[in-house]
C-alpha cells in the first residue's frame, strides 16, 4: 500500500473546512492516480453501477475481494443538516455483509445514509431513514475524477458517526471486530466515457465495541455493469 497517508497538511485560519479537506485529500491521495493518460479520463456518469475488484489491507492483514461501486445524483439531505455542501454525486461501495457475516475486507459505505436503502439494504432503524449527508464529494468533470472525503469528527462535527451502517470487518468469523468508518477519503478515476473506473481508498474505522482504530486501504478497478 502507498505510504502517502503519512503526509501532513497544516490548516490555515483562512481555509474553511471543505477547502482544508480537499487540500488534505490532494496531499494524501493525489499520487494514487497520478500519471493517467488523457485517454483514460472520461465523463463521470450521473447514475451507474460498477463491478470492481479490490486489493487492500487493514491492520489485521491483506484482503482481496469483489465489490459494487454505485453512483447516484446527490440525495437531498433531510432533517438534520451538517452544512457540508452539496455532493457532486452520492457514492456507495459495498462488498459482503460486515454486520451479519464478517469477512476480511467486507465493507458497507455510502456518502449519504440514503445510499444504503438505494442499494437494497434495510435501513428501517433511525437515523438511516433520514438521508443524512456524511461526506464531501467533489468532482473534476473534465478529468473524470471524483474525490470522496468522509466528514469525520472535524472541528467538533462528527457527521460520519451518524451513519451507523458505514462499517468494515477486517477478519472472518462471528467474533471478528467491526469498525465504523469515521475518517479518510477515496479517489476515483473514470475512463472510456464512464465505462471503467479505478481508484484508491484510504479510510479509518473506529471500533463499535473493541477499542481502537484500523486503517482500511485498497486499490480498486472495474467496469460499468448498469
Amino acid at each position: 500500500m502507498s505510504q502517502q497517508s503519512s503526509t501532513k497538511v497544516s490548516a490555515s485560519p483562512s481555509l474553511n473546512r471543505r477547502t482544508y479537506l480537499k487540500t488534505a485529500v490532494g496531499a494524501v491521495l493525489g499520487a494514487g492516480l497520478a500519471g493517467r493518460s488523457a485517454a483514460q479520463t472520461g465523463n463521470i456518469p450521473p447514475t451507474a453501477l460498477y463491478e470492481v475488484t479490490m486489493q487492500g489491507a487493514t491492520k489485521y492483514g491483506p484482503f482481496a475481494r469483489t465489490a459494487q461501486l454505485s453512483l447516484f445524483p446527490p440525495f437531498d439531505p433531510s432533517g438534520v443538516t451538517f452544512n457540508n455542501g452539496v455532493n457532486a454525486r452520492d457514492v456507495g461501495l459495498f462488498s459482503g455483509n460486515p454486520p451479519g457475516a464478517p469477512e476480511a475486507g467486507a465493507i458497507w459505505f455510502g456518502t449519504n445514509t440514503a445510499v444504503h436503502q438505494a442499494v437494497g439494504i434495510d435501513t428501517t432503524p433511525a437515523p438511516e431513514i433520514a438521508a443524512l449527508d456524511v461526506a464531501f464529494v467533489d468532482a473534476d468533470e473534465a478529468a473524470g475524477v471524483l474525490v470522496v472525503t468522509i466528514d469525520g469528527n472535524f472541528f467538533g462535527l462528527p457527521a460520519a458517526r451518524s451513519s451507523l451502517l458505514n462499517c468494515v470487518t477486517p477478519t472472518d468469523g462471528l467474533l471478528a471486530p467491526i469498525y465504523q468508518l469515521i475518517q479518510g477519503a477515496m479517489q476515483l478515476q473514470f475512463g472510456d466515457g464512464g465505462n471503467v473506473v479505478s481508484g484508491v481508498v484510504d479510510f479509518v474505522g473506529n471500533g463499535y465495541i473493541e477499542p481502537g482504530t484500523t486503517p482500511y486501504q485498497a486499490t480498486l478497478s472495474g467496469v460499468r455493469i448498469a
